[in-house]
């Protein structure tokens, strides 16, 4: 029952935000006014956090595909914290061709 409060409640209030941002925010107002709607509705809406977890995972597959890293599962992002050196490898081609001659050879260690 006293979802039947809250949520219109919280509604309201990230209702509030939005429009304090957009008229008293700084450039660009829309920008700060939907991320702050998002920011308040995430911390004051339990329901919310089932969402936030699978778009955190989106994201994070997301910026490693614009960076070149092709991520196989959410699993392996959740357990990429753990990585304190990354070896890359590169296959090299043969000669403009576009299949590998099959070895690799070391790129760059990072630690």
């Amino acid at each position: 029952m006293s979802s039947h409060y809250f949520v219109p409640i919280v509604i309201q209030h990230c209702d509030n935000h939005i429009l304090v941002w957009f008229f008293t925010g700084p450039s660009p107002q829309l920008t700060y006014a939907f991320l702050n709607f998002v920011a308040v509705l995430v911390i004051a809406c339990p329901c919310a956090l089932g969402l936030a977890t699978p778009t955190a995972i989106i994201v994070g597959t997301g910026k490693g595909a614009e960076h070149g890293i092709l991520i196989r599962s959410a699993y392996t992002l959740e357990r990429a914290h753990k990585i304190n050196a990354c070896y890359w490898t590169r296959r090299h081609f043969n000669s403009g061709e576009t299949r590998s001659d099959g070895y690799h050879r070391h790129s760059r260690l990072y630690k």
